[in-house]
């Protein structure tokens, strides 16, 4: 028994109106399911830029609590520099700091006569540590101590270390927010 082998013929093909691809129903669900992906997505994201700036929030105040809280701790430090150090420190170095500008002054001057008015009390050690400088000294007891006055023909210049001081510690008490303006918690 022989059979013969039979092919289907797909050349020439009755039906002409056949669907190819998938169906309606099946892209229809398939855009319904991207439309619910992406709204998933955009919730998803609206959530986390919540959560982002909460976080960035919650940083800041913690950052502005954690700077008051450092400056508080170092207020005695800081206060002790401005109020015992600063002006000890200043007042030994008077002599060099006066010798240094008077120097400054005595390279910009050529053959004019410079002279210097200092506190009394002040006037042996600024002496000494001009030693052979051309520079007439004179005792002035309308300045304070660590106030000179150094004079050129035409201008006068007044070395002020108290008034530096003053900046120098006002600067540092800035730090510190006034007692007005805390808020208490």
């Amino acid at each position: 028994m022989t059979s013969q082998l039979r092919f289907e013929d797909f050349t020439n093909s009755t039906e002409t109106g056949a669907e190819i691809g998938p169906s309606k129903e099946y892209l229809a669900g398939f855009e319904d399911g991207v439309r619910a992906g992406q709204h998933a997505a955009e919730k998803q994201q609206q959530n986390l830029n919540k959560a982002l700036v909460t976080h960035i929030r919650n940083t800041e105040l913690t950052r502005a609590e954690l700077r008051q809280e450092l400056l508080q701790a170092m207020a005695p430090v800081i206060e002790q520099l401005a109020n015992a150090v600063l002006p000890a420190l200043a007042s030994e170095s008077f002599v060099h700091h006066l010798s240094q500008e008077i120097r400054t002054a005595l390279e910009g001057a050529t053959n004019v006569p410079l002279s210097l008015a200092v506190h009394p009390d002040q006037f042996e050690a600024v002496n000494l540590a001009l030693g052979t400088a051309e520079v007439g000294v004179s005792e002035d007891s309308d300045l304070s101590p660590d106030q000179a006055r150094l004079s050129l023909e035409s201008c006068e210049t007044l070395v002020d270390l108290p008034a530096l001081i003053r900046q120098l510690q006002n600067a540092l008490a800035g730090l510190f927010p006034d007692e007005r303006t805390k808020t208490h918690v």
